[in-house]
């Protein structure tokens, strides 16, 4: 028994810029489809840049 997956047709990538540019819900384009993101506040930025200098300063050593 074969089984069948329909593959969607997606966005262009230029299709994906113009609905970007206007949507306040920021998305994720990846080989044509668009995926909806969960949006950052400035705090998580901050966890974010603090554990990634950590662990760049800790693999140096």
């Amino acid at each position: 028994m074969n089984a069948r997956v329909a593959i969607p047709s997606g966005f262009s990538p230029q299709e994906y810029l113009a609905l970007e540019h206007d949507n306040a819900i920021r998305h994720e384009y990846r080989r044509g489809l668009v995926y909806a993101i969960a949006g950052g506040s400035d705090n998580h930025s901050h966890l974010s840049i603090n554990l990634l200098t950590e662990t760049n300063l800790h693999l140096r050593a």
